[in-house]
This record gives C-alpha cells, structure tokens and sequence, in this order.
C-alpha cells in the first residue's frame, strides 16, 4: 500500500473499523433498512455502527461513522463484508452529500475527490 501522494487532501480522520480502500460519492440518509433500495456503491456516512447496518453493508462502498461500535472497536460487520470503515470519523456528517470522497481504511484517512492510495 503506497503511502499519501503529496498534494492530496485529507478531510477527516478516523480510526480503522475494517481495513480496505474505496471510493464513491457521500451518502447520509435514505431508506437504509429496506433491503434492495437506495444507492449501492456509496460512502454510507452513520452516526455510529450498529448491527442493522447489515443489510446495506454489501451494497456500500465504504462505511464512515461519527461514533464507533464500542470504545474504538473495529466493526464487525463491515469486516464481515469486506467494507473499508472508519469509525470515530468525527466531522464525517458535515461533509458534503455526493461529494465523492476515497476511505483509506488501512492509513485512517479520508480524501477528497476520489483520491486512491494505491
């Protein structure tokens, strides 16, 4: 995993709830506990993890939460699934909807405009 390009600008920090990179546009709200609706491949940004984030896990691209699943634990299911997460990811609700945005869940960082890492 290569590290930060110079130049790339880190929005938020949070601590690795499950490792990975992804990238896609910011997604705060929407009909998340019916499974087989709204958006598939977005960053799901949650106020905190919570084990009825399952059902959507496989559709995201990548998890942000505000809070995390217990005192800075991984997430469980985001693991599960292979979704990059970053909990502890203060600040995370106050960015923009759509934006799109690159989770570094192995470096704890989030880019703008779909930076990669690697």
């Amino acid at each position: 995993m290569a590290e930060a390009a110079a130049g790339a600008q880190v929005l938020l920090s949070g601590h690795i709830g499950s490792p990975g990179v992804a990238a896609g546009p910011l997604f705060s709200h929407g009909p998340w506990a019916q499974p087989g609706r709204g958006a598939s491949r977005v960053v799901l940004v949650v106020p905190r993890t919570t084990p009825e984030l399952a059902p959507v896990l496989p559709r995201i691209a990548a998890l942000l939460a505000e809070t995390g699943f217990g005192h800075r634990a991984p997430d469980p299911g985001a693991r599960k699934y292979g979704v990059p997460a970053l909990v502890e990811a203060r600040g995370a609700a106050g960015l923009p909807e759509g934006e799109v945005v690159t989770v570094d869940a192995y470096h704890g960082k989030v880019y703008q405009a779909g930076w990669r890492t690697c």
